[in-house]
């Protein structure tokens, strides 16, 4: 009896932990890094300061992966009207808003930086899938992996464009 219990306890254990490290989509995980056929399928388009932009659509999500040459950081810009959103990844995720008004751009939402993690693991996967639920987008940082990969989800319908009208910046740190 007691063995069948530890038995079905560990089993227990290991399905859950296993479920953590289920990833966003079955082959693309927020971890900084570029696996193989991870981003098949993809658009990729070279920068010209040697680095890479790759995208992929699949329902309401948009996927993109920037790759710099040097540790860096990422904005995705969406634009919709008179409305810029900026998403920002470095050493923290975090998200502004700027708006419109009478020619002048006033920010609407500052900064509010979140996922500092360092350690890409279950418990980062758990704060990702929150995070993108709150907010609608959701990155790696630079903490993990070599730094210079990108991997960013977003709910189109979050952005209000659909088609999403955006634009990518990765900038080297020197």
């Amino acid at each position: 009896m007691t063995k069948r219990l530890l038995l079905f306890i560990f089993i227990m254990i290991s399905i859950a932990f296993g479920m953590a490290f289920i990833p966003f989509h079955n082959s693309i995980r927020l971890d900084g890094e570029i696996s193989d056929g991870e981003w098949k399928d993809a658009k990729e388009y070279d920068l010209t300061s040697g680095g890479k932009l790759m995208m992929k659509k699949e329902k309401n999500d948009l996927y993109v992966a920037m790759i710099a040459g040097k540790k860096a950081w990422a904005h995705l810009y969406f634009s919709h009207d008179d409305t810029v959103q900026v998403f920002h990844a470095s050493a923290a995720l975090g998200e502004a808003r700027y708006v419109k008004q009478n020619d002048l751009w006033r920010t609407v939402q500052s900064f509010k930086w979140e996922l500092r993690d360092k350690v890409y693991n279950g418990e980062l996967v758990k704060k990702q899938q929150d995070h993108f639920h709150q907010y609608g987008w959701v990155s790696n940082n630079n903490n993990f992996g070599n730094g210079m990969i990108f991997e960013f989800r977003v709910n189109v319908n979050h952005t209000d464009n659909d088609p999403p009208t955006f634009a990518c910046v990765v900038a080297e740190i020197l």
